[in-house]
């Protein structure tokens, strides 16, 4: 053993000793914590989870002895590489997530570091109050990553920096002790030295300071010594917050902050200036200014164009009307609506008599107004969601300059970009001269490393050279520390060196960062670069992933963003929502499957039972194809991965048996009621559990009586159908468990003037096939199925489905398993039942409703695919056609039980902690009746809470005149 892996394995000894918490230094933990959400990656030597401060103290104080490097790091959402590195990575995000004491009063609190912004705000919104700034990754940034970051957002012209609602810090310093910095003298022996010193150096280097920092106040480069002499020219007490603030984790650990809030706005009104010429937009974003905006944020064609691709962000672009070349986004906020509304007038009358003719489009309505910027906060994400090699990267993304010559810049870094042979795409705050500008390169080739090299020198220079910073909201980090002498010149540079040694003489805290920096370029600690191989990666797939650029192509779309990390709205990604483990967010799986293919994790590649382990817990919910702004389809990518897998190590009995549910309840409904009565025994269910891993605490689905097929034969449906025949899909469950949903189906359908055929001969959908990565099978039952449907789908007859997975598997993986002209019309001519119903009501069509229906008022939860694909409108609306109904939708994610996930016995807990998220919740408070349309979510909604769910066809038919 060398001295570099004795060191390694005492430090990790070290560690398991004395924290509490979690250890990890496996290969596959490493890999996930060696990237965030920039281009870089750096292998740590360990991650630690650490439970309570005594950890993080033990922590620092292991780190000492051994000189091995800290990292800190919350969500894991730095766009610059602050968060990694190659020591031990402090994973603050699981133990230190608290809110604690709360004076609404003062509006000030204490929120630990791990907490993100979208859960401290979630908790002060009854209070009316907010945290000011508000950067797009609030879902999963953390306060202590926003700490270290200085972090602002679209609304900083108005609430500034995180620095400016900073009032205390507690971190732990180098010699491992609890330093509380405020405004308070200091108790801690260390801390007061440091106080002290840091007093005389900001006296000492007080004309470098006023002469040579950037001429704009967005600012996140280099320690705020600026803020510091400000406060001591003002005759304020001394703090040494500034300085902790936006120091990216470089002087000490931080534990919690004390920050003051501000009142949240109780009107906004936006007006969005369509433009055909950037630079004309930008000229006159100072113009804008004098109307008393509380932001003024720009995106351009090439963002929209990306927009209106994407499942999710596409239909919300209705605020965008044509092809203009850039959009300004201009928002008021206040208390008086009338006040607002002046103030854009006044700006339109000014902008029309300065000869501006562009399109505007308000939006006032609050619905309308978070669509807006629900867009707007998806800007890194969508716009990586470029397919191909070449991404529009994120490394010269946030020079600021001032607003006077905004334009001037954009025209400098247009050129710049051309001179290389490339474009850049523009949006962000043109309110503050903060535009994120992401050139398209491809690194993966030594071209593209070199243009990434030419243009962040050029566009650093170029932005001082207009009185600018290069960096006014992401931070230093790996992309821009090495421009830090350039940007301040060698003597504040020299200042920055003392206030580092200060409080880390040993360098353990974040190196590499703000000082001793790499070049920005160099390929080794790039995530992507000319040397990146994947040749793990599967060469034959069953899947077509070639609209991806093939497997590893989709796997590589992950940009690091974490928007997956979310943890308390929509669905992706439920098993993180459930363990807060990064292993199972969707980025963790994608991270997992790129260590896996680049050789990472072993010669065994996809096949290695760490890749496995993190694989397991995705519950193929889909989400991500639609939440993710980059549409990672881990679903699909799972799907493959466990085909490949399973090549190697064959596919486990209970999955075949699983996959083959079809066969299984045709043979079952021989005799249904013996059937029925041998899974209900405890002793089966026993038997189950031991052999196969079903669950004995399930109850697995009883089979009908009858099936839907013996009943539609006796059906005599209406003679006259004026709108034609019509193909219902009678899943299996509604075949062999609950035929009354079929039944349901029939008699809307009749009803609304359809004559309704089924399919003979035809086999199960696949989708339970799929999901066990039984590909070959689900590809042949695939191509049956297509050859039935095709030529129905040809003449324009519809094919509807009631199972949302289903209906799923004809639109989404049908095209991808059997890549025909016919797979692509059956897909298109296959709805889910709601949304045909729906398009048949915009159509004219009417229903005749009992005036006396089940209830007055439902409680529905939406499927998983139904949110993926086609979003849960068309069902409430569906719902809605029945007169006076009072239809309310859960805000839940996945109901985690997700085909058959939730029966294995593995599974289990985290299938129900899935439940427990927020839909379980929500219908045991509940009084109405719960709609859900899918097989898995009525059993575990029933398992859960013991309340029987309704399809939501059931309970409509059940609203129809007889």
């Amino acid at each position: 053993m060398n001295h570099a892996a004795e060191l390694q394995a005492e430090v990790l000894a070290a560690l398991q000793r004395s924290v509490r918490g979690k250890v990890h230094a496996d290969r596959l933990t490493r890999a996930l914590y060696s990237t965030d959400a920039s281009s870089y990656a750096v292998m740590p030597k360990a991650v630690a989870i650490p439970r309570d401060r005594a950890d993080l103290q033990a922590i620092v104080e292991i780190a000492q002895r051994f000189c091995v490097p800290i990292v800190p790091r919350g969500g894991g959402t730095s766009l610059s590489g602050q968060a990694i590195g190659a020591g031990i990575i402090v994973d603050l995000s699981h133990s230190f997530d608290q809110i604690g004491e709360f004076d609404p009063s003062s509006r000030q609190i204490w929120v630990e570091a791990g907490c993100t912004l979208d859960r401290l705000n979630n908790f002060l919104k009854p209070h009316g109050l907010m945290f000011g700034p508000d950067p797009s990754s609030s879902a999963s940034a953390t306060i202590g990553g926003m700490l270290g970051n200085n972090s602002t957002g679209s609304h900083s012209i108005v609430y500034g920096m995180t620095v400016d609602h900073t009032l205390a810090i507690e971190t732990i310093l180098d010699d491992s002790s609890v330093a509380t910095w405020s405004t308070q003298a200091a108790n801690n022996p260390r801390q007061q030295q440091i106080q002290a010193q840091l007093s005389q150096i900001v006296e000492r280097y007080a004309p470098a300071i006023e002469r040579d920092y950037p001429q704009v106040w967005r600012n996140v480069a280099g320690y705020n010594l600026q803020r510091m002499l400000q406060r001591q020219q003002q005759q304020q007490p001394f703090s040494a917050v500034p300085i902790l603030v936006g120091s990216e984790g470089t002087l000490s650990l931080t534990v919690s902050a004390q920050l003051s809030l501000v009142e949240r706005p109780k009107v906004t009104r936006l007006a969005l200036w369509h433009f055909d010429d950037l630079k004309r937009a930008l000229a006159l974003v100072p113009e804008i200014l004098n109307f008393q905006p509380s932001a003024v944020e720009l995106f351009d064609r090439y963002f929209i164009n990306l927009t209106r691709q994407n499942p999710e962000y596409g239909s919300r672009l209705s605020f965008v009307v044509g092809e203009p070349r850039v959009v300004l986004i201009v928002e008021w906020a206040g208390t008086d609506s009338n006040e607002l509304a002046a103030n854009d007038a006044a700006l339109e009358g000014c902008l029309r008599a300065l000869g501006e003719t562009g399109r505007v489009v308000r939006e006032t309505t609050p619905a309308a107004i978070a669509n807006v910027w629900a867009v707007r906060k998806a800007g890194l994400g969508l716009l990586m969601s470029q397919r191909g090699d070449a991404k529009p990267l994120a490394f010269v993304d946030d020079a600021t300059v001032p607003v006077a010559r905004l334009a001037d810049y954009a025209r400098g870094v247009e050129a710049i970009c051309r001179e290389v042979g490339t474009e850049a795409s523009f949006y962000a705050h043109a309110s503050v001269g903060c535009l994120h500008i992401n050139p398209l390169i491809n690194l993966k080739t030594e071209r593209g490393l070199a243009q990434m090299a030419h243009i962040s020198q050029a566009v650093a220079s170029l932005a001082m050279s207009l009185g600018g910073t290069t960096t006014g909201e992401h931070g230093e980090g790996l992309a821009r520390s090495a421009f830090n002498q350039q940007l301040y010149g060698a003597e504040l540079h020299q200042a920055f060196g003392e206030i580092k040694q200060l409080f880390d003489p040993k360098q353990i805290f974040n190196p590499g960062k703000i000082l001793a920096a790499p070049q920005p370029w160099q390929a080794e600690i790039l995530r992507i670069n000319p040397s990146y191989q994947t040749p793990h990666a599967p060469s034959v797939t069953f899947f077509d992933f070639t609209p991806d650029g093939g497997f590893a192509g989709l796997v590589e779309m992950c940009n690091g963003q974490g928007v997956c990390r979310k943890a308390d709205a929509g669905v992706m990604c439920p098993s993180y929502m459930a363990t807060r483990d990064e292993a199972h967010s969707t980025r963790g799986r994608a991270n997992a499957l790129r260590a896996a293919m680049t050789g990472q994790l072993g010669a065994e590649g996809l096949s290695s039972p760490e890749l496995h382990e993190a694989m397991d817990l995705c519950l193929e919910c889909k989400a991500c194809k639609r939440e993710c702004p980059s549409i990672v389809d881990m679903a699909r990518l799972k799907s493959e991965w466990l085909a490949q897998y399973q090549a190697t190590h064959g596919v486990p009995l209970r999955s075949r048996l699983f996959g083959q549910i079809a066969k299984i309840n045709q043979l079952g409904m021989l005799v249904p009621r013996l059937n029925n009565w041998l899974l209900a025994q405890p002793i089966t269910r026993w038997l189950l559990d031991r052999s196969l891993g079903i669950d004995q605490r399930r109850q697995l689905p009883a089979l009908a009586n009858s099936s839907f097929r013996t009943w539609f034969k006796r059906q005599s449906q209406i003679q006259a159908a004026p709108r034609g025949p019509l193909i219902l899909w009678d899943d299996t469950f509604t075949l062999y468990n609950e035929p009354q949903i079929g039944q349901a189906a029939v008699k809307l359908l009749s009803a609304a003037g359809y004559k309704v055929y089924l399919i003979n001969e035809r086999r199960c959908c696949g989708r339970p096939l799929i999901s066990k990565g039984m590909l070959a099978e689900a590809r042949a039952n695939a191509e049956h199925n297509i050859k039935l449907l095709a030529p129905f789908a040809e003449l324009g007859v519809p094919i509807i489905g009631l199972e949302p997975s289903c209906i799923a598997s004809f639109r989404d993986e049908y095209p991808a398993l059997v890549t025909t002209n016919a797979a692509k019309i059956v897909a298109a001519q296959s709805y889910f039942i709601e949304e045909f119903l729906v398009k048949l009501a915009a159509e004219g069509i009417n229903w005749h409703w009992k005036e006396q229906r089940p209830s007055d008022e439902v409680l529905v939860h939406g499927h998983c695919y139904q949110k993926a694909l086609i979003s849960t409108n068309p069902l409430l609306a569906m719902l809605r056609l029945v007169p006076n109904l009072a239809v309310q939708e859960i805000e839940s994610g996945c109901c985690g039980m997700a085909g058959s996930f939730g029966y294995e016995r593995e599974h289990y807990e985290v299938s129900l902690a899935c439940g427990e998220q927020r839909l379980f919740p929500a219908v045991r408070n509940s009084q109405q009746p719960i709609l859900a349309a899918g097989m898995s979510c009525r059993h575990q909604i029933e398992a859960g809470t013991g309340v029987i769910a309704q399809h939501p066809i059931v309970f409509l038919a059940d609203c129809l005149a007889d």
